[in-house]
């Protein structure tokens, strides 16, 4: 299970983006600047999950065993920066042992980023890893930043709304170069 450890931060910089997306004014009050970064953090949120990738730099943990035959696991969210540690956490219940980070590389692939091991450890492994396109929401590719913004513009404005907010087609149009492909061997 992928667990987040912070919250993807909002910078001056990207509420500067999001005031300017949602045409407010610079002082436009704490609670429409509240309601804007939940707005944002939710439009990430769901296109994070619609694509598999971290768009806004921030840290998670997952647990995993490595696979025996390839001595690598496949991180649930890709791209990863680095890794910041890895415990390994004993079978029999004892205290994690923090492991040397020069055993583990991380390989990018078309899909996910693979964490590989240079040894062999039958027990589980706790991996804490830094997260996103690089360390600065600027760094995140334009179209999927576009996207969010408006996500973003559409839950800020539909909080006032009967209806339920339904996102706008143009986000699937940028969205979808960096869906993950899925293949199957079944008819056309």
């Amino acid at each position: 299970m992928l667990i987040e450890t912070s919250p993807p931060a909002v910078t001056p910089d990207m509420d500067a983006e999001i005031a300017a997306h949602l045409r407010l004014s610079t002082g436009f009050g704490l609670d429409r600047t509240a309601e804007a970064r939940e707005a944002f953090r939710s439009a990430v949120s769901h296109i994070e999950a619609s694509i598999g990738l971290c768009l806004a730099p921030r840290g998670f943990v997952f647990r995993r065993r490595l696979s025996a035959s390839t001595a690598s696991v496949e991180a649930p969210i890709s791209p990863i920066r680095s890794l910041t540690s890895v415990l390994r956490i004993p079978a029999d219940g004892g205290s994690p042992d923090a492991l040397d980070l020069s055993l583990f590389t991380l390989e990018a692939g078309a899909g996910r980023t693979r964490i590989r091991s240079r040894i062999q450890f039958f027990d589980i492994l706790e991996f804490n890893f830094e997260a996103g396109f690089g360390a600065d929401w600027a760094d995140t590719p334009a179209d999927l930043r576009r996207a969010v913004l408006i996500l973003t513009a559409d839950l800020f404005d539909g909080r006032v709304a009967d209806e339920p907010v339904r996102a706008p087609a143009s986000i699937g149009a940028l969205i979808a170069p960096w869906r993950p492909l899925r293949l199957s061997a079944g008819a056309l």
